[in-house]
């Protein structure tokens, strides 16, 4: 997921000290992954915060767990 992430931030021509909102769309199990490593996406991604919420943005597959992600700058 943080590399998916990384990447999308890429393709948006994000520069790394941009801090930005993510929203996000999971299952109960993916957004249980997602808040046990809230502290690591935040650091390692430049988030400000993660909201859940219906997102018709980028999809990343992490272990048949599909994140529909956005983000906001």
């Amino acid at each position: 997921l943080m590399r998916g992430l990384q990447d999308f931030r890429k393709k948006l021509n994000l520069i790394p000290d941009q801090i930005v909102t993510l929203i996000i769309q999971t299952d109960d199990y993916g957004a249980d992954l997602v808040e046990k490593y809230k502290v690591e996406l935040t650091k390692k991604v430049g988030l400000k915060e993660i909201q859940f919420d219906k997102c018709e943005g980028k999809v990343i597959e992490v272990n048949s767990t599909i994140f529909k992600v956005g983000i906001i700058v």
